[in-house]
């Protein structure tokens, strides 16, 4: 009966392991990030620098799928739909599956894929080399200086280039349509 068990105990903190670190983890960012004295100028300089980094790297990627995005989505919803009679359901076919679900995966994938595999890099050169030890030999807690910036900066820039793939996915969907719309050659193809 003991090692029935003791098996049973030994997948059960097996299985909480990994969440319970990721809560602790989380809770120890929100903490240091609520705290004034955490934000010196080594950590700014170095979120200064990652939001640069995450912004600018990304951006074009998002721009260039955000085009395709609303090309392809945006441009059929209003063109298909609205040959079916169907105009009153372009809102919620757009709201529903352009922002919410589509934008927020291909912008949490192309940031996680650009700049969540060099933090990845980064962190783990940083963790196996001396510069760690010399973080902790000065003082620095490596929590403050590798960890919290790289967390606000996620937490910035996903919202923010959010916002920008669903405004371009929009503009240039409305824009196809606008244009297609004006070409008596499309006219005499399209059903309308």
């Amino acid at each position: 009966m003991r090692h029935q068990l003791a098996a049973v105990g030994a997948a059960v903190v097996n299985g909480a392991r990994w969440p319970c670190f990721v809560a602790g983890l989380g809770f120890a960012v929100l903490r240091a990030a609520a705290d004034p004295l955490s934000w010196r100028q080594p950590v700014r300089a170095e979120l200064r620098r990652l939001l640069a980094n995450a912004a600018g790297r990304t951006l074009p990627l998002i721009l260039g799928a955000a085009v395709l995005v609303g090309v392809a989505m945006v441009f059929q919803a209003l063109c298909w739909l609205g040959a079916a009679g169907q105009d009153t359901l372009i809102n919620q076919v757009i709201a529903g599956m352009l922002i919410r679900e589509v934008a927020p995966l291909v912008v949490g994938l192309l940031l996680a894929g650009r700049n969540g595999t060099m933090t990845l890099i980064e962190i783990g050169e940083i963790r196996g080399s001396a510069r760690f030890h010399l973080l902790e030999a000065s003082g620095i807690d490596p929590l403050l200086l590798l960890v919290l910036p790289r967390v606000v900066a996620f937490a910035i820039a996903a919202p923010a280039l959010t916002v920008l793939f669903v405004a371009i996915a929009l503009t240039s969907g409305w824009t196809m349509d606008v244009v297609f719309s004006a070409s008596p050659l499309v006219l005499s193809v399209l059903p309308r």
